[in-house]
């Protein structure tokens, strides 16, 4: 499976990237990376901010991103 890589952000615009989180397999993490716009407040989709560390930075696993594998902390 290729490595997954973001696409450029636009940043004409108040954008930010949100992660949709699907049902995997087993242990498998699955999920949609998207840009979502915030300059019209009609069509701001609903969200929850996470921001997360621990561990060693040495150690990854694989996330399943837009049906791409991304090494993560």
């Amino acid at each position: 499976m290729a490595s997954y890589t973001y696409d450029p952000i636009d940043l004409t615009q108040p954008t930010i990237r949100l992660a949709r989180l699907l049902r995997g397999k087993s242990n498998d993490i699955q999920c949609e990376i998207f840009q979502a716009w915030l300059n019209q407040p009609e069509d701001i989709i609903p969200y929850e901010a996470l921001s997360y560390t621990w561990g060693s930075t040495g150690l990854t696993d694989n996330v399943n991103i837009n049906g791409s594998n991304l090494a993560v902390t």
